[in-house]
């Protein structure tokens, strides 16, 4: 199980790239220390909720979504269907027929499968 900390500081890290930043630009936009902030992100400190205002405010999201869980593989999946059929729906516009639905369903799932895969042999490396 992934601790608080953890989400964190997976999150942390995930918008402020996201947002092009660097560590010391993060911390001196949300005005704390850099080193505090390296801490923060490798689990060793845990912000005040005045530093967690700060961090959201800095990266320009809500406090909330700092302790959003990490998407996991399966639900980047449901996303991918959900958007491959959606796209290809406003593409040709109009719904798209139970066939090809289904085999864009079979193709993320191959997807999946082989992602998982890649996933175990890293875990045991």
């Amino acid at each position: 199980m992934t601790s608080l900390n953890e989400i964190l500081a997976y999150n942390i890290k995930e918008y402020r790239r996201k947002i092009g930043l660097s560590q010391a630009k993060l911390a001196k936009k949300a005005g704390i220390s850099l080193s505090y902030l390296a801490a923060v992100e490798v689990c060793s400190k845990f912000p005040s909720p005045k530093n967690l205002e700060k961090l959201a405010q800095a990266l320009e999201i809500d406090t909330p979504e700092l302790f959003s869980m990490p998407p996991t593989v399966e639900g980047i999946a449901n996303k991918l269907r959900r958007d491959i059929l959606a796209d290809l729906e406003q593409k040709v516009g109009e719904k798209v027929n139970p066939a090809i639905r289904a085999a864009v369903n079979e193709v993320v799932a191959d997807h999946l499968k082989e992602i998982e895969k890649q996933e175990r042999v890293k875990k045991k490396k």
